[in-house]
């Protein structure tokens, strides 16, 4: 898919080496990201191993969930360059003004696909096992004693 020139006021364009984490699961962020070039894996934290619902290119769109939620949610998922990649950063300032301007019709649609998926995420979190930063730490056993052994120094 061919990227459109940007309508917005201020772009900032960002460069990423292969291996990079550009955005994390669980942060808040505000940003909105295309692809100019190169190729971003999405994918999901679990303890198990990363699930990965989505290889992106040039002219995709990442970031749009903290937008839509009007930043109330957390990042639902990470990215990373998969090679050497360019994005442009949307500042949600700049695309409110034209989300604004949408028929009323296409906004209660959005909306109403957006709690659906809201909905599938959190159905998917309950599913899968616990993402690796939420596990609780488990606490080291003392070693058991035997009756009448000492332990230290003497």
């Amino acid at each position: 898919m061919a990227k459109a020139p940007s309508t917005f006021s201020d772009v900032t364009v960002l460069k990423y080496k292969k291996g990079e984490q550009i955005i994390k699961q669980g942060d808040f962020g505000i940003f909105i990201f295309i692809i100019l070039t190169g190729r971003v894996e999405v994918f999901r934290e679990s303890q198990d191993a990363d699930v990965v619902p989505g290889t992106m290119g040039p002219g995709d769109i990442f970031g749009e969930m903290v937008f839509l939620t009007k930043g109330v949610e957390v990042r639902s998922a990470s990215a990373r360059a998969l090679e050497d990649t360019e994005l442009e950063v949307w500042h949600p300032d700049d695309l409110s003004k034209k989300y604004e301007k949408i028929a009323p019709v296409l906004n209660t649609m959005i909306n109403l696909v957006l709690r659906r998926l809201l909905r599938m995420h959190r159905l998917l979190d309950k599913l899968a096992p616990k993402s690796r930063d939420t596990e609780r730490p488990r606490r080291a056993r003392r070693p058991q004693r035997k009756p009448g052994v000492t332990t230290g120094k003497m």
